[in-house]
């Protein structure tokens, strides 16, 4: 048996990577070898009974799985002696997905109805020394879903299925992915034994950073049966520098301490904004039977999110330590499509070209998953700040006290491990639910009374559960919804942020996002195909044509295909003339060229706060807005980001009379001098260049004093632009003693 102690706790792992499971179809004799944690697709696939469900067409075959109770066993087991010794012993299941009876030697613990909770059950009385028997049956959702939804007074505007069940959301397909319902044991399960006392969990949290004085919080939680007091140390760098004697009270609690660092403590900074320190404390709690020793890691640092009238309506952007940065990312959708141990390599690997291509923050979307501590530990180390969705997209809750106190639970579990990391920048309450209850017809047949009922059930969980319960536990900002306007209201160019589909949906050009710039531009995005190898992943024959079935069961928007060759034809005009890998490279070319010029044209505009593109990564084979495909292979968008993110930028801004030359500076901190030649000159229909139509500008011993600057002004009548393409090619010299060339496209549309 695996064990390990943190002083008087005992943990043992039941992973099946130290005892063996098994799983089968219930009332089946067919017993097969299971992976916890994992999933029953996966294991399934492992014992050769379906195939790869994100290959070819095979998602249509295993549509049935989801439909069965499975039944996971661990049989015979023996419990450790230092286990069988402790006053208590409790079963820990941290991640089951999702309803789910669990049964211990025949005697029914409870039943599971959250993917997101942690689930604990006493069992000192039923555990025995050997030949125990774990049962754990998974239900299908679907039919608990009908039953919660035919029981319901109120109707459920969205996806109404889906959103009665504490599960992730693109389990039940997407417009980016494959449906597929899964199920089961999804993260660790240990036996925990305790002699009456147990830290569950502690951590520091920055309070405030003034006038060189760094106040802190130390949080710790406990579950206590047993003990009276205990007498808490904290120490930074072998010297204690906080000690008090508390009283315990009896069952979970958390409690929290305030005190002040030494003022030479570094701060934590997002990536290029300063170092990512992260320091380390060493935490003691003795009581009269017991000690607990951790280690806490953690960063130094403020962040706050600042919404304040102005004269252009309300702001939206972050300041860290008191500094403004602007916001440079994308939409982060979870890693692999079905649970799995998570891999730290895979997590390094996006995270690290993240960091290499400037980014400075992630969104998690809100229909995924609370990710793993790994994830978390290494936005810590990278210093990417985390946008951090409460799991709920796209459709409006249940408001009834059920769902609430289930939701509670939830949130605070997942509030205590994560708001902690320095990395944490805000939370927010769902994914769009505002947006479509107030814009996609969500409200059309209803009755008003049932209209003013779903409203209140939507207040009741996201301006109020939601919020409340994060106020318990932190100072972190919170957000009840992204974003807070829908594109069709005007408001959302002003106040808020801002999901931006008049691009794509609307079929609007990509020339709209140089003149729509909100206050935070948290999702805008367009599709573009994948890679070859991933091209093949979902044919297997790269010679098929686009209507191949295999290409059709991954594309998940109804009109993505017709779409992507609006956009690409309109600067491209005979792309869908071409074999099916010259036409993917050419939206792939429309996608980074036309993306990257939004995302320069919201960094050129001081309003705007951050820009966090639609999306980053993909969770199968698939057509999607993603800039890095299933394999990892970046598209030639997410290579641009490396010039359109880097914190030195040269770009331009268009004017209805000219165009302006712009240089950023996210690093500036003192008065610097450039220099700046711009060669002009024009692309005829032929794509050749008209050398009569060339112009060249030079500026010199240009003072740089702020780090959003216009360098000069070209007007139109300057440019004469006969066509539809203008070629910059703009040099800069001396800024940091170094050199910046860079080509830039200007288009009518």
């Amino acid at each position: 048996m695996n064990l390990h102690s943190f002083a008087q706790t005992t943990v043992q792992s039941l992973n099946s990577d130290v005892v063996y499971w098994e799983f089968h179809e219930f009332n089946s004799t067919e017993i097969m070898s299971a992976q916890v944690p994992g999933n029953v697709h996966t294991d399934l696939m492992n014992s050769m009974i379906i195939p790869d469900p994100l290959i070819g067409i095979n998602e249509r075959e295993v549509q049935w799985v989801e439909t069965k109770t499975w039944v996971y066993e661990l049989n015979h087991f023996a419990i450790d002696s230092d286990i069988l010794e402790k006053k208590e012993i409790y079963l820990q299941l941290n991640g089951i997905d999702t309803h789910a009876e669990v049964i211990l030697n025949n005697v029914v613990l409870g039943k599971c109805n959250n993917a997101f909770t942690r689930y604990q059950f006493d069992v000192k009385k039923i555990i025995q020394p050997e030949n125990n028997q774990l049962t754990i049956r998974f239900f299908p959702v679907v039919p608990i879903a009908e039953e919660i939804l035919r029981n319901r007074i109120l109707p459920l505007p969205g996806d109404s299925v889906r959103a009665v069940i504490r599960k992730p959301q693109y389990h039940f397909g997407w417009d980016w992915g494959p449906r597929l319902v899964t199920c089961g044991i999804t993260k660790d399960i240990n036996l925990i034994g305790n002699n009456g006392f147990e830290i569950q969990s502690s951590a520091i949290e920055t309070m405030s950073v003034e006038n060189d004085t760094i106040q802190v919080r130390l949080h710790v939680f406990y579950n206590n049966t047993s003990e009276k007091a205990c007498k808490l140390k904290l120490a930074f760098e072998d010297e204690i520098i906080f000690s008090d004697s508390i009283p315990l009270l009896f069952g979970k609690h958390h409690k929290f301490f305030d005190l002040q660092l030494p003022t030479e403590v570094p701060l934590w900074w997002p990536n290029e904004s300063g170092d990512q320190n992260l320091i380390q404390f060493q935490l003691t709690v003795e009581t009269e039977d017991a000690s607990y020793e951790k280690e806490i890691k953690t960063g130094i640092r403020t962040v706050k999110l600042i919404n304040e009238k102005d004269n252009q309506g309300e702001s939206f952007y972050f300041l860290v330590n008191d500094k403004r940065i602007f916001m440079k990312g994308a939409n982060y959708i979870p890693l692999v499509m079905l649970p799995e141990v998570p891999d730290e390599t895979k997590y390094r690997e996006l995270l690290q070209k993240c960091k290499d291509a400037h980014f400075n923050m992630l969104r998690v979307w809100g229909g995924g998953i609370y990710e793993h501590d790994i994830f978390y530990d290494l936005c810590d180390e990278m210093g990417i700040l985390i946008w951090q969705d409460f799991m709920f997209a796209c459709s409006m809750y249940p408001g009834n006290s059920d769902f609430l106190n289930n939701v509670k639970r939830e949130a605070e579990q997942n509030i205590e491990r994560i708001t902690y990391h320095p990395c944490i920048a805000l939370w927010c309450g769902n994914n769009e639910n505002a947006e479509g209850w107030e814009k996609w017809g969500w409200k059309i047949g209803l009755r008003e009374k049932s209209v003013a009922g779903i409203q209140s059930e939507y207040d009741a969980l996201f301006e109020k559960l939601l919020p409340e319960t994060l106020k318990k536990y932190t100072i972190m900002s919170y957000w009840p919804s992204s974003p807070r306007f829908g594109r069709g209201d005007a408001a959302s160019q002003h106040e808020g942020d801002s999901h931006y589909w008049g691009l794509w949906h609307d079929e609007e050009p990509f020339s709209v996002l140089e003149k729509k710039i909100p206050r935070f531009m948290s999702e805008f995005g367009m599709q573009s195909f994948p890679s070859e190898d991933v091209l093949y992943l979902m044919s297997g024959d790269l010679t098929k044509p686009l209507n191949d079935v295999g290409y059709l069961q991954h594309q998940k928007h109804s009109r993505g295909f017709t779409l992507m060759k609006t956009y690409t034809e309109r600067w491209y005009p005979k792309a869908s003339k071409k074999s099916l890998l010259e036409f993917g490279q050419l939206t792939q070319r429309m996608q980074a060229e036309g993306m990257c010029r939004g995302i320069e044209s919201q960094r050129a505009n001081e309003r705007c706060g951050g820009t966090l593109y639609w999306q980053l990564n993909d969770v199968w084979p698939a057509f999607s807005w993603s800039s890095i495909d299933y394999l990892g292979i970046e598209k030639p968008f997410f290579n641009a980001l490396k010039t359109s993110y880097a914190p030195q930028l040269l770009t331009y801004k268009r004017r209805a009379d000219g165009i302006e030359i712009i240089w950023i500076d996210d690093q500036y901190e003192s008065e610097y001098i450039i220099d700046v030649d711009i060669k002009i000159e024009e692309y005829l229909p032929t794509g050749t260049i008209n050398t009569m139509n060339s112009k060249n500008i030079s500026k010199w011993q240009i003072e740089i004093n702020q780090n959003l600057q216009t360098i000069c002004f070209i007007p139109w009548k300057e440019l004469r632009m006969n066509h539809s393409l203008l070629d910059l090619r703009l040099t800069l010299t001396h800024y940091y003693g170094e050199g910046l060339t860079r080509e830039l496209v200007i288009r009518k549309n």
